[in-house]
């Protein structure tokens, strides 16, 4: 009988594949995912989280035909989830990207601005805050000093924040 593929429980009662453990022939892979899913239903599991690497990517279409479906990709992998319970909860990836903008004072009130390269929607280039996007895990801070910094050459110092702003429909439709 084919073994159970290696796994760490999560807090939430679901099963996460070791990415490490998977192996590389498709087949083998096939036998051993049904073998597990079966063993992690009847031991209650809710869940399953299985992190491909891209260059083990043959393995995908095997988890798709059990049920699989795509989460989320990153450089280096693909994530896919299962559920074993219908219902079950599983986390949606991040949906928003984070912009940020920096007001920057002179000791005179002087606002620093800059203007942009291209205009948007058809519109010419016209002044702006210096600001841009987060990167993956920065703090606001840090990000706001980055971005002053990169747009002007200025290095500016975080003190608070003055206002959000929400808006649908950026990149990608996010």
């Amino acid at each position: 009988m084919a073994e159970v593929l290696e796994f760490k429980p999560n807090p939430f009662n679901g099963a996460v594949i070791d990415r490490a453990a998977l192996p590389n022939d498709p087949e083998d892979f096939d036998t051993r995912l049904v073998v597990s899913m079966n063993r992690w239903a009847e031991d209650g599991f809710l869940t399953i989280w299985l992190d491909i690497p891209k260059s083990q990517s043959a393995l995908i279409p095997k988890a798709i035909d059990r049920g699989f479906e795509f989460h989320h990709t990153g450089d280096d992998y693909i994530l896919l989830t299962c559920l074993l319970v219908e219902g079950s909860h599983i986390p949606p990836f991040a949906t928003h990207y984070i912009g940020i903008g920096g007001v920057v004072l002179t000791p005179d009130r002087d606002l620093l601005v800059v203007r942009e390269k291209y205009g948007v929607g058809g519109r010419e280039p016209t002044l702006k805050l210096p600001g841009g996007a987060l990167q993956a895990g920065e703090h606001l801070a840090q990000a706001v000093e980055r971005e002053v910094l990169e747009e002007t050459g200025v290095r500016a110092q975080f003190e608070s924040i003055a206002c959000f702003r929400q808006w649908h429909g950026y990149r990608y439709g996010k």
